[in-house]
């Protein structure tokens, strides 16, 4: 039955791409290239989707033979859709990438890559511009282009680290000093620390994004991790299951996480009930206005949760967006991403989410308030990388999210960090050729 629905959802992409096709034909017929981006990310940063209208009609102004047409994705339709595309052989020319692995898997392959060389499309005056192709590059180059930057915040409440005794304007900076700050804002009587809710996982990239670097030098130790039999249970891949065990038992997290789901677990901050929490760098910047200002709540460095490296810095991801091999309007998509890029559309997408571009010409003498200094300084100077991006997508759906339950649930870190070790080896058997491109990555990864 699954197989036949599979099918069935397979033939109705494929149709609609079809009179997509059709469409195309119609517009060349008129003298008329239309291009057709699919997209993503109104969910992640609201304001994207203002922003990219916006664009278009700038764009299609200063070039007329262009109409653009945008399809707007939802997080369950983004990836079947594209692979459906790349199947036909039909699609977008324009087509929105999470990064790490959710884009260099379509490019491991050089016999049948998915994606269009950037290079011979793109100048490469314009792509050093570019920031947190980390995450999109493979041989040297980036395969996709970043649109904009977005990193997991954590945000403190002044006012009940003022009534449990606290400096207010000295977060805790590493371990020690967290657990005792987390000591005296239970004694007052608030959540010290609001995770989110659990009871659907969703909130586990967040927390390995802050916690499970702590240990790590470098985002090559999560690729090497993947291929390395026994790795996810050593110590330096365990330590953030310790922690958020540690910080579980002790009462220092919301008692309904398990109970809550990601959105509303995370809203606690918000109403005033937990005196610290984690957020998306723009609606830090929203969530400060709305609670009062920033003399009632700040943003606070990572603290460093171990001794890694890595540790203490701000995780930032480069969503972004990359031109299918198949688009018949490869330099016309290159020109509009070209044009996405200009300091006059990076200064408009700020002003509409609050979110940085992923590009240096971003004029940060545009910032007025403290909060916004200080968060593109933080991301700019003192970043790493997203590590759940770095980790293969099974290893990471089915044995973090799984983990990070376990021990919320009482389940040893020890036990919920050889569960992920197993889903690892199964996917190291299942998936030989993935595995291959890991151990390629790793071996080539760039500092």
């Amino acid at each position: 039955m699954k197989k036949i629905i599979s099918l069935l959802l397979v033939a109705a992409m494929s149709a609609g791409l079809l009179l997509g096709c059709q469409k195309k034909e119609e517009k060349a017929e008129q003298g008329q290239t239309e291009l057709t981006i699919w997209w993503w990310g109104e969910e992640d940063v609201p304001g994207s989707k203002a922003w990219l209208e916006q664009t278009a009609e700038a764009y299609e102004k200063e070039n007329p033979g262009i109409k653009i047409e945008m399809v707007q994705q939802t997080s369950d339709q983004l990836v079947p859709a594209w692979e459906t595309s790349v199947q036909a052989g039909a699609g977008a020319d324009i087509q929105f990438f999470w990064t790490g692995t959710y884009t260099l898997m379509y490019v491991w392959d050089e016999e049948n890559r998915s994606l269009a060389d950037l290079t011979e499309l793109i100048p490469e005056e314009e792509m050093e511009h570019w920031l947190g192709t980390e995450g999109v590059s493979w041989g040297g180059q980036a395969w996709a282009a970043p649109w904009y930057q977005v990193s997991i915040i954590m945000l403190y409440n002044k006012e009940l680290f003022k009534s449990a005794g606290l400096d207010p304007d000295t977060p805790p900076a590493d371990w020690d000093e967290l657990l005792a700050a987390c000591g005296k804002l239970k004694e007052s009587g608030v959540i010290p620390f609001e995770n989110g809710g659990m009871k659907d996982g969703f909130n586990t990239p967040w927390m390995y994004s802050t916690m499970g670097i702590a240990s790590h030098d470098s985002p090559k130790e999560f690729i090497e991790a993947a291929v390395n039999e026994g790795s996810f249970a050593d110590e330096s891949n365990k330590l953030w299951l310790e922690r958020l065990y540690e910080l579980n038992e002790k009462g220092y997290l919301n008692p309904l996480t398990m109970s809550n789901d990601f959105p509303s677990g995370r809203e606690s901050f918000l109403r005033g009930e937990s005196a610290m929490g984690l957020v998306t760098n723009g609606q830090a910047l929203q969530w400060i206005e709305d609670m009062g200002g920033e003399d009632k709540v700040g943003i606070m460095r990572i603290p460093a949760y171990g001794d890694g490296a890595m540790a203490g810095k701000q995780n930032v991801q480069s969503q972004a967006f990359g031109i299918p091999e198949f688009s018949k309007n490869k330099e016309e998509a290159a020109d509009f991403i070209v044009f996405m890029h200009q300091p006059e559309q990076l200064k408009s997408f700020y002003e509409l989410t609050k979110n940085f571009p992923a590009d240096d010409r971003f004029d940060s003498d545009t910032l007025s308030s403290e909060s916004e200094k200080f968060l593109w300084d933080y991301l700019l100077n003192d970043s790493t990388v997203y590590p759940s991006l770095y980790v293969p997508s099974m290893v990471h759906s089915q044995g973090n999210y799984a983990a990070a339950q376990m021990v919320l649930s009482g389940s040893t870190a020890k036990e919920a960090a050889q569960y992920v070790e197993d889903i690892a080896e199964e996917w190291r058997k299942m998936s030989p050729d993935e595995c291959e491109h890991f151990k390629d990555w790793a071996e080539n990864y760039i500092e």
